[in-house]
């Protein structure tokens, strides 16, 4: 699904990606991990196309990205993308129900709002969030935030889902509920490919079909959770450990 070919960029004098090489299988679920500040999301910026590499390709869905010049073609790519963010980004104004609909709302304005809230309940629906349509986002815990913002990234219908560290700063026994919501949705919606970014060598080894590890901007380790059980690369063995610092380089 996604491909990336000896992909650089560097800012000012700090090298963030360093000839990246890396494969994101269609319809898996795949974690991006390494400490912070190792360029998990700058390469999701590129992916995205919110960002151009300095040099190499990438390849979502087939296309080229460099051959999208356009503002149109840039938009249409974006379309293939959900983003489920950190602390879920809900608008505060907006029940549940609204915040669903709004990115429908926003990529197919001529759709009746019938149509629009009916798809929005159904994606409630798989997130066991349809009971809470009228409630704002002040009025859910943590773990129903993560379930509607979820829910917001799957109404566009994307061919990929992205979770931006989705168990950050959550208890264990949520990290476990969000884990399994993400295994979930790759179960009921084969189509998509799920990329988590993340930290959690737990959550990565528990339920990712592959794993991709970035250190001073490079792949130094892609596999299953055994491949990474069995490795013995030192700096792949300390992160399992916990040994290594999560302290932000960039």
């Amino acid at each position: 699904m996604i491909v990336f070919e000896q992909v650089s960029k560097r800012f000012g004098d700090l090298q963030v990606l360093d000839g990246v090489d890396l494969h994101i299988p269609a319809n898996k679920i795949t974690f991006l991990i390494g400490r912070s500040g190792e360029g998990k999301s700058v390469t999701i910026k590129h992916m995205i196309g919110l960002m151009k590499p300095d040099s190499g390709e990438i390849y979502v869905d087939g296309k080229r990205l460099s051959a999208l010049q356009s503002d149109k073609e840039l938009r249409e790519h974006r379309k293939k993308f959900g983003l489920l963010f950190q602390h879920s980004a809900l608008f505060d104004n907006m029940d549940v129900l609204n915040n669903v609909c709004f990115p429908i709302r926003e990529l197919e304005p001529d759709l009746p709002d019938t149509i629009v809230e009916q798809r929005a309940i159904d994606c409630l629906s798989k997130v066991e969030m349809n009971k809470m349509l009228d409630r704002f986002p002040n009025e859910l815990s943590t773990g129903e935030k993560k379930r509607a913002g979820l829910a917001r990234a799957l109404a566009s219908e994307p061919k990929i889902l992205l979770y931006d560290e989705p168990t950050t700063g959550i208890d264990p026994l949520l990290c476990e509920t969000v884990d399994r919501l993400i295994v979930k949705i790759n179960n009921d919606s084969p189509s998509v490919s799920s990329v988590v970014i993340s930290h959690d060598i737990k959550a990565a080894l528990a339920i990712a079909e592959k794993i991709i590890m970035l250190h001073h901007g490079k792949v130094i380790l892609a596999g299953d959770a055994e491949t990474f059980r069995r490795s013995d690369n030192p700096v792949v063995r300390q992160f399992l450990s916990g040994k290594i610092s999560q302290a932000s380089a960039f």
